[in-house]
């Protein structure tokens, strides 16, 4: 099953006679919510059938579950698993509830020797023998270090945070509960960013990385497929195909590049002041261009694209023709994950207020077992050594919480929506595609004249990773490459 996106989650999932209940919450009130939201469940089943036990395992003391149920933290699991205690002696039935409860019980041992009990196995196999339903209750944290528990390897999440919910091996999800945006908003430990980071979501809907240093269940081998850089040669802007042509299938209509008809061309020694004013004009581009998505207002866009004018033309084309040399560009393998969210509209907001006038920031929608989560990236970098750089900075900065050599991800493959010798014009193709729930992004790009403007969207180890976003573009009538990302190096 996928994502349910509820405030008031429905007992309508095919229960299996044994299941983990995984809470997923950094914040008061987002345990709250996973509590509440856990009973709630829990009563609904136990109203269409007879026998329906919850344990809670979770190791915060003391138990908000046993004190949302009005009971005492008494005797429960760790004595039946470990000191022979019996069920009917420690479970009870919480006033007004049609459910038995267990709280974890007395001196509970580690979390391994816990979860690896060999009773575990035992009980599963009896529950569907008598028709009961055994549920446990556990935290998204321990369930990761030291799950699954064997016989209960189906789980229901219950995401109070937002964030990607990362499961152990050998678990399997049927289905996750989303809380509202009210619960998920109040995320611990949201800074406090310049004004210029800050940005208010404006996003169309669409159906987290876990704030931990862990191993991550899709941590492998990198994966190069074999694929073309973008076709067209780098000599000019790349022209934007027709409407009728198999890379552009859109019903709207959008402004067209300039064909790249010529060559790269022969070049001389590129002066200092040559080399300077290039150097100016891309920290240009990445600040009025690259570094925001998704301005607040068209004043802006045109802002930014009359600076970008201006900056180019302190060198004339003719200039650069005799004395300069072409830019150049390669692949931008790598980027450092921030953070993943199970929203859209979560992750948009995130990008928004993380982004600034010197490192950009983009969305991917990615697979994960299943689940679609929208990931917050950072940069577009040539080397995993660089990428690693940025992500002790932005520890630094307190952007992201901690250095993991994971989080350096892979993300070599992006769709291309074609090359424009203009700023305005890849603005006005980047509105369209956010218009559509595309989230795009613009990379400097190299051109005979000077700094073209490329977009991208998406950022993938393997084209299987793309396939949500290649699907949306689908519905969206666009039927774009997917290509390896390059961008602009200075010489």
């Amino acid at each position: 099953m996928g994502q349910v996106d509820v405030s008031a989650p429905k007992a309508d999932v095919t229960w299996p006679h044994a299941a983990t209940l995984v809470l997923a919450a950094e914040t008061p009130r987002q345990r709250r919510w996973a509590v509440g939201t856990t009973i709630e469940i829990v009563r609904k089943l136990a109203e269409r059938r007879p026998k329906v036990v919850l344990a809670d395992l979770q190791t915060r003391t003391p138990s908000s579950l046993a004190a949302a149920l009005g009971t005492d933290e008494a005797p429960g699991m760790v004595d039946v698993l470990f000191r022979g205690a019996a069920f009917s002696a420690v479970a009870s039935r919480p006033q007004s509830e049609v459910f038995y409860f267990l709280p974890i019980g007395t001196a509970p041992p580690p979390l391994q020797v816990l979860y690896q009990h060999p009773r575990w196995g035992k009980i599963a196999t009896r529950l569907a023998q008598a028709d009961a339903h055994f549920l446990l209750c556990v935290s998204a944290q321990d369930w990761l270090e030291a799950g699954p528990i064997a016989g209960f390897e189906a789980c229901i999440t219950l995401n109070a945070s937002g964030l990607e919910v990362e499961l152990p091996g050998q678990a399997r999800r049927l289905v996750e509960f989303l809380a509202p945006p009210e619960i998920r908003e109040g995320q611990a430990g949201m800074l406090e960013l310049p004004w210029y980071a800050a940005a208010e979501p404006e996003t169309q809907p669409m159906p987290s990385s876990a704030r931990r240093a862990a191993h991550h269940p899709e941590m492998g081998p990198d994966v190069q497929p074999e694929l073309g850089r973008p076709g067209a040669p780098r000599g000019r802007a790349q022209r934007q195909p027709g409407a009728g042509s198999a890379a552009w299938a859109g019903p709207t209509t959008v402004p067209a590049g300039r064909g790249r008809g010529k060559g790269r061309g022969r070049r001389g020694i590129l002066p200092i002041a040559a080399f300077a004013a290039a150097a100016a004009l891309l920290l240009t581009v990445y600040m009025t261009i690259g570094s925001r998505q998704v301005p607040e207002d068209p004043g802006y866009l045109e802002a930014a694209a009359d600076t970008g004018q201006v900056t180019a033309s302190t060198v004339s084309a003719a200039e650069r023709e005799g004395e300069g040399a072409r830019l150049q560009e390669e692949t931008l393998p790598y980027s450092v994950l921030i953070a993943s969210f199970s929203s859209y509209d979560d992750a948009l907001a995130r990008q928004r207020e993380w982004t600034r006038a010197d490192l950009p920031f983009y969305v991917a929608p990615t697979p994960v077992r299943g689940i679609v989560y929208y990931r917050v990236f950072a940069g577009m970098l040539a080397d995993r050594e660089r990428a690693g750089e940025l992500m002790a900075q932005l520890v630094r900065e307190r952007i992201k919480d901690t250095v993991r050599d994971w989080d350096v991800r892979p993300a070599r493959l992006a769709f291309s929506f074609g090359v424009y010798s203009s700023s305005g014009e890849a603005r006005a193709l980047l509105e369209t595609l956010f218009a559509q729930g595309v989230p795009a992004y613009i990379v400097p790009a190299a051109a005979d004249d000077g700094i073209a403007y490329h977009v991208f969207a998406g950022g993938y180890e393997r084209p299987e990773d793309a396939r949500p976003l290649k699907e949306q573009l689908r519905r969206a009538g666009l039927d774009v490459e997917l290509v390896e990302r390059v961008g602009l190096v200075l010489p």
